[in-house]
């Protein structure tokens, strides 16, 4: 089994991280965005040749949607698909992904004309980074960068550990000045502006020796620090080694392992996948929003809107039974209770039309339910919904399909089971 922790240049436009995500189907562990960096990272491993499949169609797309002449963010890259490392898990060895790692550079520089650059036994990943296209050429491909998809940095390594520690004092200064003190072997480092706030951005090269506690002690004695940040996943032993007493105040948990992972997507059904996606919000040391969102593979829709009345009130469908799902009629039932929800804001969460929580987390576009689920709603009682294609001079993407099903519980609110697909 081989884990692949590739680096997309994008970590702003949801449209893309959610075709990024689809594109990596069932082998995507974890999702993490920065919009500062505007950077994500996404954990991939599996079986067989799982992870290296997966990988392909990720970066396929990334060709397709980024443009790196356009990019702005904070963390330094070489193109839009930027770091492709490979690592060897379980019963594999540093020779399998050598091979998974000069297998994706040729398929790469082939199928889409991006230069690669190998790093692991040969190079390190900053000297790529230092002396791309200067006193270095690429191993595979065109001597010269992708008009929009740059270069890519492929690699072999053993495990490593992605972590940020947000300091006290927004002082890029003192940033790059702890940064640069704490930097050795096993410890990379980089000071970062990320918004209002800094960081200090490292790699730990060989965490077994120098892991997080010791990471974040060492920037802690240097100047006070607010709070830390795990980007992607760690080993299972890793975490055993820290304290579960700290295991909050350096950003760990049990969930956070690869192997934990790897054995929530082995019980995974086969129709859907939960993936849990960490999106910091802009503007520094705000907290990581935790989101988990359903991927499921459905038959793509036409825009819609959504309109209902006291029964099936549109011509067009026949009637309002359990067949009329097979054509543009589905319904949604909130079943009444003396504590049932009386309001379209408290049913869907809204307030002032606009939806309270992200898209990710009630699985229908936020702006879409502020217009049309209102009007959906008659005492907090919704009888049918119809799905009527919009004129092709008006679409709109949002809620395209509405799930029968009974209605879900969501802390205070009671919402019906909704199915999204993504936008056309």
């Amino acid at each position: 089994m081989l884990e692949c922790v590739v680096n997309i240049s994008e970590g702003r436009r949801a449209d893309v991280l959610d075709a990024l995500v689809a594109a990596g189907g069932a082998a995507v562990l974890d999702v993490h965005t920065d919009p500062d960096h505007n950077r994500t990272v996404l954990t991939l491993a599996g079986p067989g040749d799982a992870a290296a499949d997966a990988v392909r169609r990720i970066a396929a797309v990334a060709v397709e949607r980024i443009d790196v002449r356009e990019h702005r963010g904070v963390h330094p890259r070489i193109g839009a698909v930027d770091v492709v490392p490979f690592v060897p898990l379980g019963d594999s060895s540093m020779d399998d992904a050598l091979a998974a790692r000069d297998a994706f550079a040729t398929w790469f520089a082939a199928t889409h004309g991006v230069p690669s650059f190998r790093y692991g036994p040969e190079r390190s990943l900053p000297d790529v980074r230092r002396e791309a296209f200067r006193a270095l050429l690429p191993d595979i491909g065109p001597p010269r960068p992708h008009p929009s998809a740059g270069a890519c940095a492929v690699g072999a390594r053993p495990v490593l550990v992605a972590y940020n520690v947000w300091l006290a004092t927004p002082d890029l200064a003192l940033a790059r000045a702890v940064a640069r003190s704490l930097r050795r072997p096993q410890l990379r480092t980089l000071g970062l502006q990320v918004g209002d706030a800094v960081q200090v951005s490292m790699n730990l090269v060989a965490p077994a020796t120098l892991g997080p506690a010791e990471a974040y002690d060492l920037v802690a004695a240097a100047t006070p620090v607010v709070r830390a940040e795990l980007v992607g996943l760690i080993p299972r032993s890793l975490l055993d080694a820290v304290p579960r007493r700290r295991w909050a105040q350096l950003d760990l948990s049990e969930d956070r392992t690869i192997e934990a992972r790897l054995a929530r997507a082995a019980t995974r059904p086969r129709r859907g996948a939960a993936v849990e996606t960490r999106e910091r919000r802009p503007g520094g040391g705000g907290p990581t929003d935790v989101r988990f969102r359903r991927r499921r593979r459905l038959r793509p829709q036409p825009p819609a809107t959504a309109h209902a009345a006291g029964g099936c009130g549109d011509a067009r469908a026949r009637s309002c039974r359990p067949r009329c799902r097979t054509s543009r009629c589905w319904r949604a039932r909130t079943r009444g209770s003396p504590r049932a929800p009386r309001t379209a804001a408290d049913l869907f969460g809204l307030t002032g039309g606009r939806a309270t929580l992200g898209e990710e987390q009630i699985g229908i576009d936020p702006e879409t339910v502020g217009v049309v689920l209102p009007r959906l709603v008659r005492s907090g009682f919704v009888r049918c919904v119809h799905l009527v294609p919009q004129p092709p001079q008006t679409p709109r993407p949002g809620c395209h399909r509405l799930l029968h099903g009974r209605p879900r519980n969501l802390g205070h609110r009671s919402l019906c089971s909704v199915r999204r697909i993504p936008h056309l």
